[in-house]
């Protein structure tokens, strides 16, 4: 059993070594490496060196058409190529870009409202009042709320 084992074990190294020179020989992106789409169903007996090649070379194709695919994208391909990349799913990857697009559009979103909106709000006819208070914070807290109130027209003077 043990002999057996052995010689197995060797057939699949010698095999692995085989199809390493096939994917040397095979052109592909830089980034891709043989593990990343390697599969264990080659070391089978039965699959013919010959499957392997027409699979490594099947599989580069795929990931290629896939990359032109992300990269067509009009917002944030550079994210979902980078997820495809780490995952070679191009499902994940355009739900990444997806992710990425959606969280820049609640950004701009807040932030127009908080230019248009909210400085529409305060109307120099409102009535002001002066309201005094204390807050017990670090130097750079104190900046942030000091470029609050600025960003506001909030007036504000030392207590």
């Amino acid at each position: 059993d043990k002999q057996v084992k052995a010689f197995e074990e060797e057939r699949k190294a010698t095999k692995r070594e085989q199809i390493g020179s096939i994917w040397e020989n095979t052109p592909h992106p830089e980034w891709l490496t043989l593990p990343k789409i390697f599969d264990e169903k080659w070391l089978n007996k039965t699959t013919t060196m010959k499957s392997i090649e027409l699979a490594l070379r099947e599989k580069v194709e795929q990931i290629e058409k896939d990359l032109t695919t992300i990269r067509g994208l009009e917002a944030f391909a550079f994210e979902a190529e980078t997820e495809y990349k780490r995952t070679l799913d191009l499902a994940k990857a355009i739900e990444e870009g997806k992710r990425q697009a959606d969280i820049q559009k609640a950004k701009a979103e807040a932030v127009k409202v908080e230019e248009t909106g909210f400085m529409q709000e305060i109307s120099k006819d409102e009535p002001r009042m002066w309201v005094a208070f204390q807050a017990y914070v670090t130097i750079a807290q104190a900046k942030e709320l000091k470029a609050y109130f600025n960003a506001h027209g909030i007036e504000f003077k030392e207590v």
